[in-house]
């Protein structure tokens, strides 16, 4: 599954790809985001997409507090 997710981290529409690719399609998509996330970052991620998510402030708040335990 990690070898589909890297191979397709490289081409457009990733997600969709890869998704389409597998018969364990939610494990294959989280694992290409994840993917995405580490390759793209934040800036990667269009801002239809981040304004569409849900509790956006919680999560960004969990966030930095999980960064700042990490970064003493």
């Amino acid at each position: 599954m990690l070898l589909v997710g890297t191979f397709s981290i490289c081409r457009p529409n990733s997600v969709p790809s890869t998704v389409n690719l597998c018969d364990d399609s939610d494990s294959a998509g989280v694992i290409v985001e994840g993917l995405a996330g580490l390759v793209y970052g934040k800036a990667g991620i269009p801002e239809l997409r981040v304004a569409q998510i849900t509790r956006r402030d919680d999560i960004e708040d969990l966030a930095k507090r999980m960064a700042a335990r990490l970064d003493p």
